[in-house]
């Protein structure tokens, strides 16, 4: 939950529930300019376990620097002179309309940062009215998703043709308007050594993951399985 003090360049974040795996709360007690600046303050707060698991990638990390430096090159290009009376950032995407050309891309367990995890994610992408892409690995359940009202897409890996007409359909059941295919994962990534940690640290949060669906009592998890070739004991 973010709440704006009377400084308009001070923000303060507090979460109430005090778990194990949660950040209890958390202040930015100085101004910031950027979301970086807020990223810091709250990423402090967090495990090195779970800062592994949200922050880092596979491999030596050098997707993840090259995602950033290809943002970085983006800029906002500047007007003058110009009648700014009356300005629209709404576009469209796939026929959803949208109020500004940002989504809120496919990333899982909320649930290790907020009480309600990724409902209150949606719930901030309906007030911001853009578009939910709720993660396969989500800690919250797709109709509780849904509840929010939100503007939302489904990521779904490929699993076998059954398992995936099961996720679809009942991604459909619920009122989610399309599917966001994730295809290069028929092997799981190397990982580094803090990525590990990230992985071991948020293995055992099945509480925080609830069934798939009430439609599917018997899925726990949404995330995807390991190929057959891959399976453990």
């Amino acid at each position: 939950m973010l709440a704006k003090s009377k400084e308009p360049t001070t923000m303060v974040a507090s979460i109430d529930e005090d778990t194990s795996h949660r950040t209890s709360s958390y202040t930015v007690a100085k101004p910031w300019v950027d979301l970086a600046d807020l990223e810091a303050a709250v990423v402090a707060d967090w495990d090195p376990g779970v800062r592994a698991f949200i922050q880092e990638g596979a491999g030596t990390g050098r997707a993840v620097a090259a995602n950033r430096a290809a943002h970085a090159k983006w800029a906002l290009r500047s007007r003058v002179l110009v009648d700014v009376s009356k300005i629209d950032t709404s576009t469209g995407v796939l026929g959803q309309r949208v109020s500004l050309p940002v989504l809120v891309a496919p990333s899982g367990l909320h649930t290790l940062v907020h009480p309600e995890g990724e409902v209150a994610t949606a719930t901030g992408c309906s007030e911001a009215g853009t578009i939910l892409i709720l993660s396969s690995g989500t800690g919250r359940t797709m109709d509780d998703v849904r509840a929010t009202g939100a503007h939302t897409w489904f990521q779904l890996y490929w699993h076998d043709r059954d398992r995936t007409r099961e996720l679809v359909n009942q991604a459909a059941d619920v009122g989610f308007t399309a599917v966001c295919f994730t295809v290069d994962m028929p092997v799981r990534p190397l990982l580094g050594a803090s990525m590990r940690t990230g992985v071991a640290r948020v293995a055992g949060q099945d509480a925080a993951v609830p069934p798939a669906s009430r439609r599917s009592p018997d899925r726990r998890r949404l995330g995807p399985r390991r190929p057959p070739d891959l399976e453990g004991p």
